[in-house]
């Protein structure tokens, strides 16, 4: 493997030479990623998960830095797959298991930017709040943000509206208008973390089984 690598380098230079000769600049390589992982995505749907998908941006991004033979601090994207990937002291548990991804803070980041390019921005937008929802350290706070998600995620005519069971969404949709009328009532209430427990198991389920 090393050897393969060693005589892959001066061919990447002389590469990266007719590509700037062409016109080709660094601006180019982030959106040739993008495209990449849209047309792999699109004729293997199943088998090109996100494990595959981050080998993909690291040896891409490896190969970049070589062929422009500069570091990707002028491109946003590849600058935020080369501080990630090619960091020696980087954790990479987030890529066993779900739990763990969506754990980890760079997992999240990872795994959103994955789900968006694979056409779920709904998931995305979804996980984000939920993890935004657990972050807070008040009820009022708490209660803000579910307002958000419900309004974005669980109502049907929602934004973002995510696919789930109907009990489930009619479930936390009555949860959430009690703690409405406390509200409006200014009745002391309190934000259980578990609010969206069972919309959180069935977006679970979908994200494994797909």
């Amino acid at each position: 493997l090393s050897q393969d690598i060693k005589s892959a380098y001066p061919l990447l230079v002389k590469l990266g030479a007719l590509h700037r000769n062409m016109g080709i600049s660094l601006s180019h390589y982030g959106p040739m990623l993008r495209s990449l992982h849209e047309t792999f995505t699109y004729y293997f749907p199943k088998k090109y998960n996100i494990q595959v998908k981050y080998a993909i941006d690291v040896i891409f991004t490896m190969a970049a830095q070589i062929m422009t033979q500069q570091p990707l601090n002028k491109a946003f994207y590849l600058n935020d797959v080369a501080k990630n990937s090619l960091n020696k002291d980087n954790n990479m548990d987030f890529l066993k298991s779900l739990e763990k991804c969506l754990k980890s803070s760079m997992g999240r980041e990872y795994f959103y930017n994955y789900l968006q390019q694979t056409y779920c921005d709904e998931i995305a937008i979804y996980l984000q709040l939920i993890a935004k929802f657990h972050s807070q350290t008040s009820d009022k706070e708490r209660f803000m943000v579910a307002r958000d998600i419900i309004r974005t995620s669980i109502m049907r005519k929602g934004t973002f509206s995510i696919n789930i069971s109907h009990e489930c969404r009619e479930s936390t949709l009555s949860k959430m208008q009690k703690l409405e009328e406390k509200f409006l009532l200014k009745q002391p209430m309190s934000i259980n973390v578990n609010l969206f427990e069972f919309v959180e198991m069935e977006m679970r389920r979908l994200i494994i089984k797909n």
